[in-house]
């Protein structure tokens, strides 16, 4: 089982756990918790990604079906025109349209069909975007904006027959589709494979020590948002295990 979870507070490299190509960037421009997000803003033909990694080796984590991901979205630039790619996961690809609707492109779909959402994200504005990725079923895709309580499903695709998958997850335009100069931000991104469902909201922030402090460098913290005015911390030391 794989738990991956960062929100850029300690960079974008591979100790941080994550491996970046293309045009990507950590910026401190109005994050959506902490002090940084990442940026992905990759111009015409260009891309710019990042993938979960094993921290200090910067090979791509392998996640296996059922998967779960969680990440916050921000577009400050969409496609002009057609859609690109934001993010994908063993099970298929979410794009975003000029519009601000999603689509999505299921692997095990041998015509190459979509499915598109019918509500737009607004530019410049936070969003949590949530996808499962089940064996069987359906699979599943919402959207809410920062600070709101889970919506219901924007997509449902019904999955044809069992879909035994493994691979890597991708944040970002990592391949091009159609030829558009983006800017996307991220932050919070959470992802986990042998789950039920949806992860649910979460903000992941860094505790850095001073002098006097421990010799473990920095935490991270991972928040569940329930709907009530209660919430949860866990916190994990740098190398993964639970304090």
């Amino acid at each position: 089982m794989v738990d991956f979870f960062n929100g850029f507070e300690s960079g974008m490299g591979r100790d941080a756990g994550w491996e970046s190509l293309g045009t990507v960037s950590i910026v401190t421009d109005s994050p959506r918790s902490g002090a940084y997000c990442a940026r992905c803003n990759p111009v015409g033909t260009g891309t710019g990604f990042f993938h979960a990694a094993i921290p200090g080796f910067g090979a791509a984590e392998t996640f296996v079906n059922p998967v779960a991901t969680r990440f916050a979205f921000r577009a400050n630039m969409l496609p002009a025109s057609g859609p690109e790619m934001i993010h994908q996961l063993p099970g298929g690809e979410l794009q975003i349209m000029p519009s601000g609707a999603l689509k999505f492109y299921p692997t095990w779909e041998p015509l190459g069909r979509s499915i598109d959402g019918s509500n737009a994200l607004s530019p410049g504005r936070w969003y949590v975007i949530e996808v499962f990725s089940p064996v069987s079923g359906n699979i599943t895709i919402r959207f809410y904006p920062d600070g709101s309580n889970p919506s219901g499903d924007e997509i449902v695709w019904t999955l044809p027959h069992d879909q035994n998958l493994s691979g890597v997850v991708q944040i970002g335009k990592a391949s091009d589709r159609n030829g558009n100069t983006v800017s996307f931000d991220y932050d919070d991104v959470h992802a986990t494979d042998g789950v039920t469902g949806y992860l649910g909201d979460g903000k992941i922030i860094r505790i850095g020590g001073n002098a006097s402090a421990p010799t473990k460098v920095c935490f991270s913290e991972e928040i569940s948002l329930p709907s009530s005015a209660a919430f949860s911390i866990r916190i994990f030391r740098n190398d993964g295990v639970p304090t």
